[in-house]
């Protein structure tokens, strides 16, 4: 198993024999120096990949640069690169890190949300021009005015020898030990290593839908129709969401909630559009768990306006199905588990919740209103246009899935949510969606 994790002291000479050894150990005594920054990407018990961010004074905030990365010779290509810098971005979030810098090739750091410095302002540090282009990252949102000149740690040598320099001997030995260490590298790891990342290729990359990096996505993805209500749920829900989509605008955010990672990302209108954007979290990004949080008309007279909705089960009037090329009618249920813990979390906010069956249709402006009385007579809570794809989708991968609905309309009584109330107006299922992560 491939893992990222914090260096330790006894990584130090594996450190040593794929990277700049000379600086970290210098950076390693200066207080730019974050522990919890200094990552390894470990395959069975052997270092073969590093990282380090340290602090950097932009405009007199300390943020971050990426002063190294290294992946071992027997290697490289496989993707350890960047499960490095993914993993580093959470963790500067959850740390409370707003942006980061990095000098080096801008096609690599494009692939990681990094755009030229100088969109924000940034200005290259004379001594950095020579060595590549210089890149800059949000990480979180923010409203501090980040600009100006980054001033290194003094480890650097800015006015010395070049940043990075190391003695000539120093290099002869560390080139040496290289060769040797290639030498004897287990040929099973290395065959390990390449199996391991061949697979993680194959389950995940950008799609035409969605830009996100494998690791970008939380195992946990909240998914409202509107990406607008996404962008509204990270600013207002998540600490240190930083945006992973938006082709299309369809916008998918990764934050924090009460120290837990998770994401949120908009599934668009219908059936079609949530069947795309599901199918790819499940099966391209390894998502586990999938919880949609959407408006839905009610049907039954006891169903009131903003009252909240756990969708135990979805009929639908939608052929999605078909694909499956089962020998009878299926039924689309949702996750036990998160129905019960959903249903619990509701009562114990004391907020008006209903769990039963919804409908999910394919049409909009149905040509015979009358359908709409017969679901009524069945007892089905509400209507509404996603949850039935997003339940089978679950099902064909194995994974989790809910969906969580408040009520916007009517369609038997009078009243209904505006639009810019069906944005923002929806927290109390908000927040007990969140409490499922």
């Amino acid at each position: 198993m491939i893992v990222i994790r914090k260096e330790r002291t006894t990584d130090h000479n594996a450190v040593r024999e794929i990277t700049d050894f000379h600086l970290i150990e210098d950076l390693r005594k200066s207080r730019s120096f974050i522990p919890e920054l200094s990552l390894v990407a470990d395959c069975d018990n052997k270092v073969i990949g590093y990282l380090l961010f340290v602090e950097v004074d932009i405009g007199g905030y300390k943020e971050l640069l990426l002063s190294h990365i290294a992946v071992h010779p027997d290697f490289q290509k496989q993707g350890i690169a960047r499960l490095l810098i993914n993993g580093a971005h959470d963790k500067a979030r959850e740390l409370g890190y707003h942006f980061a810098v990095a000098n080096g090739e801008a096609v690599f750091f494009k692939k990681f949300g990094y755009v030229p410095a100088a969109t924000y302002d940034i200005d290259q540090p004379v001594f950095e021009k020579k060595k590549g282009v210089y890149m800059a990252k949000y990480l979180n949102f923010t409203q501090l005015p980040i600009f100006g000149t980054p001033v290194y740690p003094d480890e650097y040598n800015i006015t010395g020898t070049k940043s990075g320099d190391t003695k000539p001997a120093e290099n002869k030995i560390r080139e040496k030990n290289k060769i040797n260490v290639s030498k004897e590298q287990d040929e099973n790891v290395i065959k390990s290593v390449k199996v391991k990342m061949k697979e993680v290729k194959n389950m995940s990359s950008a799609t035409p839908h969605n830009e996100a990096e494998f690791g970008m996505i939380a195992g946990t993805v909240i998914m409202p129709g509107d990406p607008l209500r996404a962008k509204y749920i990270a600013e207002n829900f998540l600490s240190g969401a930083a945006q992973f989509n938006a082709v299309r605008n369809m916008f998918g955010y990764t934050g924090l909630y009460n120290g837990k990672r998770v994401s949120v990302m908009g599934s668009g209108m219908g059936m079609p559009s949530m069947g795309i954007y599901s199918y790819e979290l499940y099966n391209n990004y390894d998502v586990d768990t999938i919880i949609r949080v959407g408006s839905a008309g009610g049907l039954l007279d006891d169903i009131d306006l903003r009252d909240v909705i756990i969708a135990q089960a979805a009929c639908t009037d939608s052929n999605y199905v078909y694909q499956y090329d089962l020998p009878g009618n299926y039924a689309p249920i949702g996750d036990f588990d998160l129905i019960c813990d959903a249903a619990e979390v509701a009562r114990k906010e004391k907020k008006k919740v209903r769990v039963g069956n919804v409908v999910s249709t394919d049409i909009f402006y149905n040509k015979y209103p009358d359908v709409n009385k017969k679901w009524a007579s069945m007892g089905v809570l509400c209507i509404e246009m996603e949850t039935a794809a997003l339940y089978m989708n679950a099902a064909a991968a194995q994974k989790k899935a809910l969906s969580i609905l408040t009520i916007s309309d009517h369609l038997f009584k009078e009243g209904e949510l505006s639009s810019k109330e069906r944005e923002t107006g929806f927290n109390d299922m908000i927040k007990i969606t969140l409490e499922l992560v």
